[in-house]
């Protein structure tokens, strides 16, 4: 009968301890961990900007993309995110994750094969494109800067640096810190080693430039911490741009002129 009974509890024990480890993996898939204080809720990394036909990859992982946010729960911590579009240069950056807290993120993305085509004296859109260009764009200045469309920052050139400065009477977002407790209301976002020709935000963004400088235009966001992203639009000689809407640059590259979609 003793016998019986240490068996019984021996199992006893042991669905214990199953449960246990069952639990405790639960908790970790989760984004649970242990820390010195105790159990460490998790974060939701929020990812903005995004199509179902994407793929997202977080850790080395593949996420599932069925909408144009995604909300995924995270341990806190840093964790390495990526995302790509077909035809299209991918995104990546790290991200932080708060316990208890939204991080919210919204890739940008620009086609690897810019479509476009050259403008000539016989195009109707000639005159207007040399319009364009018949005086030098004024450049952002401290003074004088350039404004997101929603308001919340300032784009400007301070010596040959291009700065962001948040206008907002909200926190500045995560790419204005230099760590997680020191944050400023200036973020330099660009040190070209070549003179700015032409600089502006990118269509829709507050986070995002579109600059002329060297050989190229680009585009490139703000997050110098965490890594930026550095997307090429026009590749050639010296080539400087106006933009024409949200979907197209005019282009001046020598005496040649093009319409470039970006």
């Amino acid at each position: 009968m003793a016998q019986k009974h240490r068996k019984t509890f021996a199992w006893f024990v042991a669905g214990i301890i199953i449960v246990l480890i069952a639990s405790a993996g639960v908790l970790y898939a989760l984004g649970w961990r242990i820390g010195s204080s105790g159990l460490i809720s998790p974060g939701t990394l929020v990812v903005e900007n995004i199509m179902s036909y994407g793929l997202l990859i977080v850790d080395g992982d593949e996420k599932t993309v069925t909408a144009e946010t995604e909300h995924i729960r995270l341990a806190s911590g840093v964790h390495t995110l990526i995302y790509a579009e077909p035809n299209m240069w991918p995104w990546a950056r790290d991200v932080r994750i708060v316990p208890g807290e939204n991080t919210i993120v919204a890739p940008f993305t620009v086609p690897q094969n810019t479509n476009g085509f050259t403008v000539g004296e016989p195009d109707d859109e000639y005159p207007a494109i040399v319009a364009a260009f018949g005086s030098p764009a004024p450049l952002p200045t401290q003074d004088s800067p350039a404004h997101s469309d929603d308001g919340t920052t300032s784009l400007f050139l301070s010596g040959s640096n291009v700065h962001m400065y948040w206008d907002d009477e909200s926190d500045p977002p995560s790419a204005f810190c230099v760590t997680d407790t020191s944050c400023s209301d200036t973020v330099t976002v660009l040190a070209p080693l070549e003179p700015i020709r032409a600089l502006t935000f990118y269509k829709g963004r507050n986070d995002v430039i579109i600059a002329a400088t060297g050989n190229t235009i680009f585009a490139l966001d703000n997050t110098v911490r965490d890594g930026q992203n550095f997307h090429p639009i026009y590749k050639g000689v010296a080539p400087t741009f106006r933009v024409k809407n949200d979907q197209e640059l005019y282009v001046r590259d020598g005496e040649q002129y093009y319409i470039i979609n970006y």
